[in-house]
C-alpha cells in the first residue's frame, strides 16, 4: 500500500543569489511535477538587491531578512511554522535534477529515515576546472560505501521530517555563515536516534563560481570547524564523510611525503621514502583519480593531483589545529573550575 504524500516545504536560503536563484528554482518547478501538496520559501539573506522583483510571477513566497543572517538561522526562518509534513533544504546556487526531490524525500514519505542527504551530479557541463574538481570529489564522497550516516549532516541538497526537525529545535545558529551547522545537525540526529540515509540518484549541478583559493579556503574554514565539532561532542572523526579511514591515511601519507622530501634536500637517502610515501597517498587516493581520469582527461586529471594533495596537508593543518585548541580550552576550562573551587581569601 502506498504511504499518503505529505507536504513538502521546500526552503532555499538566498545569500549572493541572483545569478543562480533562477535556474535554481526552475529546476525546483520541474522536479516537483511528481507531488500535489508543496509550497516553497526564498529566505532573502542579504546582498540580493531587487529579488522580489527579480522573482515576480515564480510561485514562490520571499521572506526577507533585516540583516545578514546565517545559513542556519536562514533556514530555521523559512522553516517556522511548518509542524508537519518534510521539510526539503536546497542551496541556491544548486539546480537539481528532475527526479532528485521525489528520490530525496521517498525515503521519509515511506518512513524508512527521518532525513536524507542528496548529493551533486557529475554533469559538467559549463563548469570551471574548480567547479569541477568540487562538485566530482563530493559527488564521489557521498557516493561511496553505506548509505546511512551517522553524527553528519549536508544540507546543499537534502530533507528531513519536519516533526523532527522541531524536536531538535532546527540548526544551531551559533554558527556563523554558512559552516559547520550542517554536521553539527546530524550529530544531534544521531545521539537522539534518528536516521540518516544517503540518497545517491537526488542528485543536482552545483554553480557556485569559487575558484581555486576559494576552495582552499573553504576547506580550510570547515576542517577547522568539522575538527572542533567531532572533538566536543566526542563522535569519531570516521563518522564524517570526508575523513574514513582511507582519508585519514591519505592526509598521513601527504605529510610524511613533504617530510621525508624536506629531508631529501639534507640527505638523499631520504629520496626514496618521499617515493615511497607519495605512491602510498596515490593508492590511497585512487578511486578518486579514476573517477578525475574518466570525467576530465588527462589533463584534468593532472591539474587534479597537485590540488587533492594540497588540500590533504590543509586537512592535517586543520587537525593539529583543532586538538591544540580543544587542548588549550580543557586546559582553560580546568582552572576556571580551580579557581571556582578554591577562591583566594
Amino acid at each position: 500500500m502506498t504511504a499518503l504524500q505529505k507536504d513538502i516545504r521546500i526552503v532555499i536560503p538566498a545569500f549572493k543569489a541572483l545569478d543562480t536563484i533562477q535556474p535554481c528554482i526552475e529546476a525546483v518547478l520541474e522536479a516537483m511535477t511528481f507531488h500535489k501538496s508543496w509550497e516553497i520559501l526564498i529566505v532573502d539573506n542579504g546582498q540580493n538587491p531587487n529579488l522580489v522583483k527579480m522573482l515576480k510571477g515564480y510561485p514562490v513566497t520571499v521572506l526577507k531578512q533585516d540583516e545578514n543572517q546565517s545559513a542556519a538561522y536562514a533556514r530555521n526562518e523559512g522553516a517556522k511554522g511548518f509542524l508537519n509534513g518534510i521539510l526539503v533544504f536546497i542551496d541556491s546556487d544548486v539546480v537539481c535534477e528532475k527526479d532528485c526531490i521525489e528520490n530525496l524525500i521517498k525515503p521519509v514519505q515511506n518512513n524508512l529515515c527521518d532525513a536524507t542527504i542528496g548529493n551533486y551530479s557529475k554533469n559538467m557541463k559549463g563548469l570551471s576546472f574548480s567547479q569541477k574538481y568540487k562538485q566530482l570529489y563530493i559527488n564521489h564522497v557521498y557516493s561511496r560505501e553505506g548509505s546511512n550516516i551517522k553524527n553528519d549532516f549536508w544540507t546543499a541538497i537534502c530533507a528531513v521530517d519536519a516533526k523532527v526537525f522541531n524536536k531538535l529545535s532546527g540548526f544551531n545558529t551559533n554558527f556563523k555563515g554558512a559552516n559547520g551547522e550542517d554536521q553539527e545537525f546530524g550529530i544531534r540526529l544521531t545521539k537522539n536516534g534518528y536516521t540518516v540515509l544517503s540518497v545517491r540518484n537526488a542528485n543536482g549541478q552545483h554553480l557556485n563560481p569559487y575558484g581555486i583559493l576559494n576552495i582552499i579556503r573553504n576547506d580550510f574554514r570547515k576542517g577547522l570547524i568539522a575538527v572542533k565539532n567531532s572533538l566536543e561532542n566526542k563522535v569519531p572523526f570516521s563518522d564524517n564523510r570526508h575523513s574514513k579511514m582511507r582519508d585519514i591515511l591519505a592526509v598521513f601519507a601527504a605529510v610524511m611525503t613533504i617530510a621525508f622530501v624536506t629531508l631529501s634536500l639534507l640527505n638523499s637517502d631520504f629520496l626514496f621514502g618521499s617515493i615511497a610515501t607519495f605512491v602510498l597517498w596515490f593508492i590511497c587516493r585512487i578511486s578518486l583519480h579514476i573517477t578525475f581520469f574518466k570525467s576530465g582527461g588527462v589533463i584534468f586529471f593532472t591539474r587534479t593531483l597537485l590540488l587533492m594533495f594540497c588540500l590533504d596537508l590543509i586537512r592535517c593543518t586543520c587537525v593539529i589545529i583543532g586538538f591544540v585548541k580543544n587542548k588549550l580550552l580543557k586546559v582553560s576550562t580546568k582552572e576556571k573550575m580551580n579557581v571556582v573551587s578554591n577562591p583566594t581569601k
